[in-house]
């Protein structure tokens, strides 16, 4: 290479034009110092993971450096490695990676089906495994070389892209020790003795060979430090049995990937042998006791994020007198996830919640809830255990009720032309408008009461506790209802009503403070009853209901709720939607709806510089959103809905007339997916019948899986004009004021509140709620004169 090519590239580099990623990597070599200093802060600030990575790499290698920034650039392509969605492009990263720490990073296959986590390979220690082997010590080419060498092509290509994924990565390890002997976790095989004690442990850091994990959560080596995870136990009933007191730890994730203790759960008991060393800085220690009889049992371990639940166990032992092994006699699988990794710059990344619960369903019948929550310093957690026909019976009069405010009747719709929607209108006169609101609420309210004490009375156990959560909860916050895959029930939680209520007393009145805000110009968010502050939130003097009902004392009014489902191996729930110049959208409607042409200019109306990809033909919006996959934020459907006779549930778009359906298989069908951004997708499915929660969650499974952030649906049969005023609203909070979803779908309850309408709160937000947009490019006359030309690209715009 010539000095001049050499400066010709230095320029394009270094000069006005800015860096050229591809070119920097070709000059790396070359660069000396202020240069290589320049070019990795260059490197540093390209967006794209696999570019960065390659850079960085590249550097790394570069004469001038010193071990230690050398060390600093390799964990930096790391970082950039674990952000790559693209699995070829990650693996061609670490290929990379791995000559430049060779002698650091070690990995045990065992088996030939299965692989296993183990210790360093090279360490020293005279123990045997299970079988009498001796540890190997081999380097870690040579040992999967040798695995791998009876085996064909593709096996040896598998087998080295597994070993490359797992390089530099620590792990989230459970299981069970004996108490006498907490340094030495029984082995996955190993059943429980009837009625022993025993600690289950967790820690987080080097693979562990005895780990009771079904599958290791892999956690990226570099991670920035210091964000803290409370993990809590739980019990089943009649099963494996937690101390109370003992059943919350807290750890904080460091630098190198691993956990310290923060705060071990044993520290409030007494008389229980506690093991010394480093064993309680680095693990948490829960003492259990297996039940008396043989058989297979339970408890439940939860990973939580600033009252976020992260990661939920189903952990299963068998307790066996005759001590035989059996295989996976203890094994800890995870059933709810929104974050694999648990990568601390993720997790710092989600804004703190006031309550986490997880509903989920236990096989035999009843219900587990879990609760988690925090005010301060405090943490309020508790499990109950419910039989399903306890909580659906409140759960559907719930729904119920929503049916008889919205048409008049606690029976299904019918488009037969006998039933109306009640809030097709307001009144003449503003008293008949509040007099229908406060019939409305009230009754709601005796709903929203009655599903709340179901839950409350058997979870609690107490009045002080039942007082102890009303008083966490009596401030809004983002509360976070964890949906496990394909859940037998959905909690209508926007109707809970926590304020004390005797359903069967008349003559109630409607909170004065929220009717004077109602009266006024106030928005009804800044209104003290929605700020933890109304009057009627809690007893009157002789500790009694005080005959009043504020609209403040439902969840949904009163919190920003979210209820994310689980994700796929490997995912993490996104905490926000970037958008570099503006929304865009893939919008797809049914024609035969009367305020389409409205609907769709009002929505245009709330970001001008939106991208449209408008559609009323099933095949031209599968097309649209094939075309703009990663480059979607919002997906948005006017439409119809039903279900399938094979009880699938569908979208119909079009004029109603034909079979343009869209449903879940279509997004695999067609290889519809996203990795970023991860579009928000919103339902506004009109006239729509049969579709309650329990069956729209295959059909917001299906989105999640493909990458959506999420899905917003509803709770019952909606009419047009709350579909359009409802979703005109939350999407302006949403794109145009930069409010989370969560706070957004609360926001737009309120204002539907303030116009005499309660149904807001049918909209269930299958998201977390803290989901929001953030824009890198602020509004600029460039992007309001390359607005025309962007409209040019939405085809079929209903709009004349």
């Amino acid at each position: 290479m010539t000095g001049r090519s050499i400066r010709d590239m230095k320029e394009a580099v270094f000069g006005e034009k800015g860096p050229d990623p591809e070119i920097l990597v070709h000059l790396a070599p070359f660069l000396s110092e202020p240069l290589l200093f320049r070019a990795i802060a260059i490197a540093n600030a390209v967006p794209d993971p696999f570019q960065r990575a390659m850079i960085l790499i590249a550097l790394a290698g570069s004469a001038q450096l010193s071990e230690e920034k050398r060390e600093l650039l390799v964990k930096a392509a790391r970082n950039a490695a674990n952000e790559i969605s693209s699995m070829p492009e990650r693996m061609q990263v670490l290929a990379k990676i791995l000559p430049l720490t060779f002698g650091k990073d070690h990995l045990l296959l065992r088996g030939e089906k299965k692989w296993r986590a183990q210790p360093p390979l090279e360490a020293s220690t005279d123990k045997e495994r299970p079988g009498g082997s001796k540890p190997e010590k081999r380097p870690l080419i040579e040992r999967i070389s040798s695995f791998a060498a009876d085996r064909d092509d593709d096996e040896r290509s598998t087998l080295a892209r597994e070993a490359l994924a797992r390089l530099q990565t620590r792990t989230v390890n459970t299981g069970f020790a004996s108490l006498s002997q907490a340094s030495v976790p029984l082995h996955p095989s190993s059943p429980l003795d009837p009625g022993q004690n025993y600690y289950f442990w967790l820690d987080i850091g080097p693979p562990t060979l005895c780990s009771i994990e079904a599958t290791p959560t892999a956690i990226p080596d570099y991670i920035p430090p210091k964000a803290r995870l409370v993990v809590a136990i739980f019990p089943f009933d009649e099963e494996i049995e937690i101390v109370p007191g003992a059943d919350i730890g807290e750890l904080e994730l460091e630098e190198d990937g691993t956990a310290i203790v923060l705060r071990q759960p044993q520290q409030a008991l007494e008389g229980i042998e506690v093991p010394e060393g480093d064993l309680l800085n680095r693990r948490l220690l829960f003492p259990v006791k297996a039940p008396q009889k043989e058989g297979a049992f339970r408890l439940r371990c939860n990973i939580y994020y600033q009252q976020i639940l992260i990661q939920s166990r189903l952990v299963r032992a068998v307790v066996a007198r005759d001590g035989l092994p059996r295989e996976e006699a203890l094994q800890s699988v995870i059933d709810y996830a929104l974050s694999h990794t648990l990568w601390a710059e993720h997790l710092q990344s989600l804004a703190p919640h006031r309550l986490s619960i997880l509903l989920n369903s236990n096989g035999d019948g009843t219900h587990t809830l879990s609760f988690l929550g925090a005010e301060g310093n405090d943490l309020f957690k508790d499990s109950a255990v419910i039989p399903a026909t306890e909580l659906k019976i409140p759960a559907e009069n719930g729904r119920k009720g929503l049916w008889k405010v919205s048409w008049g009747e606690e029976k299904p719709w019918r488009d037969d032309g006998r039933l109306t929607y009640r809030y097709a209108n307001r009144f003449p006169d503003r008293a008949s408008d509040l007099k229908r609101l406060e019939e409305d609420l009230i009754f709601l309210a005796r709903r929203g009461y009655i599903l709340y004490n179901t839950i409350i009375d058997k979870f609690t156990r107490s009045r002080g506790k039942s007082s102890e959560l009303a008083r966490l909860m009596l401030n809004p916050g983002m509360v976070q209802i964890a949906i496990r895959d394909s859940p037998t029930q959905i909690l209508p939680a926007s109707l809970f009503y926590d304020y004390p209520l005797d359903t069967q007393a008349d003559g109630y009145k409607i909170c004065e403070a929220f009717l004077a805000a109602l009266q006024s110009s106030m928005p009804l968010h800044q209104a003290a009853c929605f700020t933890g502050q109304c009057p009627h939130s809690r007893r009157d003097a002789n500790g009694n209901p005080d005959g009043y009902i504020c609209p403040s004392g439902f969840w949904g009014y009163r919190h920003s709720l979210g209820f994310p489902p689980s994700l796929a191996d490997g995912m993490d729930v996104p905490t926000e939607i970037p958008m570099d110049e503006g929304p865009r959208m893939v919008v797809g409607a049914a024609t035969n709806l009367d305020r389409l042409d409205d609907h769709m200019r009002a929505l245009r109306e709330i970001r001008r510089d939106a991208v449209w990809n408008y559609s009323e033909k099933r095949m031209e919006i599968i097309h649209n959103l094939q075309k703009e996959k990663g480059r979607t934020h919002l997906i948005y459907f006017y439409c119809h809905g039903g279900i399938t006779a094979n009880n699938l549930p569908y979208l119909q778009v079009g004029d109603g007339t034909g079979s343009d359906f869209i449903d879940g298989s279509n997004l695999r069908a067609y290889e519809i997916n996203w990795d970023g951004p991860q579009p928000l997708v919103f339902i506004n499915g009109c006239h729509t019948t049969a579709l309650d929660p329990e069956k729209v969650i295959n059909l917001v499974a299906d989105f999640v899986s493909a990458g959506s952030a999420g899905v917003v649906g509803t709770e019952t049969t909606i009419f047009e004009p709350l579909a359009c005023s409802f979703a005109e609203a939350c999407l302006s909070y949403f794109l145009k004021e930069k409010c989370s979803i969560g706070d957004a779908i609360r926001m737009a309850r309120l204002k539907l509140l303030g116009e005499y309408n309660p149904l807001g709160l049918v909209y269930t937000p299958f998201v977390l709620p803290s989901l929001h947009v953030r824009e890198s490019v602020s509004n600029s006359p460039q992007r309001d004169r390359g607005r025309e030309r962007r409209e040019m690209e939405s085809p079929g715009s209903p709009i004349e």
